[in-house]
């Protein structure tokens, strides 16, 4: 689990395909945009893309290995929680 702050029309990258933008932020909570392809699963590599309101406290899969909590928003920043095998690198861009 990693913890990654971001505002609006930031982005993280997790594993190589997966990409995570914040398009709105308000006091409590947020609208993701995701896109990639699957990781793991019985669709792996499929390539998906999901919008996404998140309340605080709020936990939604991406895909079956890779999920996110939004753990709290503060003076225009979300927190999230990134839930991903060891071996995925996440990170922000």
């Amino acid at each position: 689990m990693l913890r990654v702050k971001l505002i609006i029309d930031q982005r993280i990258r997790i594993g190589s395909d997966i990409v995570v933008s914040v398009t709105d932020i308000d006091a409590t909570g947020v609208r993701l945009v995701s896109r990639g392809r699957v990781l793991g699963g019985p669709n792996d590599g499929a390539a998906f893309e999901k919008v996404l309101e998140m309340a605080v406290g709020a936990s939604v899969n991406l895909t079956p290995h890779v999920a996110l909590t939004l753990v709290k928003v503060r003076d225009g920043a979300a927190r999230l929680d990134v839930f991903a095998p060891a071996h995925v690198l996440v990170q922000s861009e």
